[in-house]
């Protein structure tokens, strides 16, 4: 038993020798702080680094791209020339061209026209008492030889002008001229020929429907649907722009064109102009079938300040409520002038029948659209009446482009030297009118106060207030000059005037 006990007792401890590793305890090794904060500095730096030479990078990209965007935003702007208003033109003449003379020399020159005279009357006095016997010897057959010259020449008149009568009774064109009057077949002619040309601007027209979702008395959803006539203005490389009225389709669910050859296509809202009610919609030119895009064209905007009264005119569009509806007449007046909110534009009228709902343009005889039929704008509907386009291109130009349009908030009038002279008051832009809320109240300006210039600039009519206003930025702050009548007449004010957008 004892031997027993030692041999346990020697195992047990050869064991507790073989496996004391087990209670051995494993410690962490201590940080090293110095190699540490090193480490934490080089990945901060590197992330430093990496972040700006990032931000180099997408700096430089950034404005290549938006100055290749720009580039193309340039490229792809449209821009509509501008025609010469006559009544500037003609006002710009310069005065250096006619020099007016001065009393010293009106004096010397008809001094020397008096010498000239009397010395003439000197020199013919003498010799016209000498002359005169021999003047009565020689009248008498003077006129005898003349006598005998104008038979002869008359016999051979009347020779020659019967050859020419029948040289030319064979000439179609000369009988037309001499008649008076147009037969039946030429008055059928002159109007196919009219229609013609009317016919060749219809790939220019287009239908635009605004299409409104309303509850019926049963609470059923119904669609409601209003059309107006539109004109294809720019036909870009991805869109076509249309020009057309905006009562239409302002809070339309949806806009649908329909060209000529009956196809349909959605359209969106580029921009639209609350002071005339006009508006521009786009198509996407890839919804269109090839066939549809091949056949339309834009309409050519004429000069609408060549127009004169009496001219032939055709109007197409929504003439009378119906589509694709064309008429021929005259321009009866386009004196007068509507004033809208800082803006005035001159109205073209006619003789030809038109609707309270009527739109569409009016062409001269080149195809040239050289009006934009408003309904409503003149006082009457009875006959068609539109804007002169010439005054439309800057505002078309506008809505094209999607930019804003500056907006002052005045209607005026022009009060011209004449009228000034007359009246006493003060050449320039006669304020009529001003919005409520508008920059031009909050600055200040009242009715029947007379602005004379904006930003330094004379101003003497609404056409040049225009001009200034439409070259005019949001936020832009300018002085606007205008004379107000007090008890002692009228004294000059100054307004700052912050300019907004519609």
């Amino acid at each position: 038993m004892g031997e027993d006990k030692n041999f346990h007792s020697d195992e047990d401890s050869r064991q507790e020798e073989e496996y004391q590793f087990i209670n051995q305890t494993i410690r962490k090794k201590p940080y090293n702080r110095k190699k540490l904060l090193i480490h934490i500095g080089i990945v901060i730096l590197s992330g430093v680094a990496a972040g700006l030479i990032a931000v180099a990078i997408l700096a430089a990209a950034f404005h290549d791209m938006s100055r290749e965007l720009l580039k193309q935003q340039e490229s792809a702007r449209i821009t509509i020339p501008a025609d010469t208003d006559p009544d500037d033109t003609a006002a710009a003449v310069s005065v250096s061209t006619v020099q007016p003379e001065t009393e010293e020399e009106n004096a010397d020159d008809q001094a020397a026209d008096e010498t000239e005279h009397n010395e003439t009357t000197d020199k013919t006095d003498g010799s016209e008492i000498e002359n005169k016997e021999a003047d009565k010897s020689e009248t008498a057959e003077v006129k005898e030889e003349n006598n005998e010259a104008k038979t002869g020449e008359n016999a051979e008149e009347e020779e020659n002008s019967d050859d020419k009568t029948g040289e030319n009774s064979d000439d179609p064109s000369l009988k037309e001229e001499a008649e008076n009057y147009l037969t039946p077949k030429q008055y059928e002619h002159l109007y196919a020929q009219l229609l013609e040309l009317a016919e060749e601007n219809k790939a220019s027209m287009v239908q635009v429907t605004g299409i409104f979702t309303e509850l019926d008395y049963f609470n059923q959803d119904y669609e409601n649907a209003q059309q107006v006539s539109g004109t294809i203005i720019y036909d870009a490389q991805n869109s076509l722009y249309i020009l057309t009225e905006y009562r239409v389709i302002e809070g339309a669910e949806k806009i649908l064109v329909t060209f000529c050859d009956g196809t349909n296509a959605e359209a969106t809202l580029q921009k639209q102009d609350y002071n005339t009610g006009l508006a521009v919609v786009l198509v996407d030119k890839k919804a269109l079938d090839p066939e549809t895009a091949e056949e339309l064209k834009p309409a050519t905007l004429g000069n609408s300040y060549a127009m004169k009264i009496g001219d032939a005119v055709i109007a197409t569009g929504n003439l009378t409520d119906y589509s694709d509806s064309f008429s021929f007449g005259v321009i009866t007046s386009f004196s007068g002038k509507v004033s809208k909110i800082d803006k005035e534009y001159n109205l073209f009228t006619t003789d030809m029948i038109g609707t309270p709902n009527g739109s569409g343009v009016l062409l001269n005889l080149r195809g040239e659209v050289i009006g934009i039929i408003v309904q409503g704008i003149g006082g009457s509907n009875a006959t068609l009446s539109g804007y002169a386009v010439s005054q439309l291109k800057g505002l078309i130009q506008n809505l094209s482009n999607g930019e804003y349009v500056p907006y002052m908030g005045i209607i005026g009038r022009n009060v011209t030297e004449e009228i000034s002279e007359r009246s006493g008051i003060p050449a320039g832009v006669l304020v009529t009118d001003v919005v409520i809320d508008s920059p031009a109240m909050l600055a200040g300006i009242k009715s029947y106060d007379v602005i004379t210039s904006i930003g330094g600039n004379p101003i003497r009519t609404m056409k040049a207030y225009e001009d200034i206003l439409r070259n005019l930025k949001p936020d832009t702050v300018i002085t606007v000059t205008a004379m107000r009548k007090g008890i002692e007449g009228y004294t000059e004010v100054e307004f700052p005037v912050t300019i907004t957008q519609w």
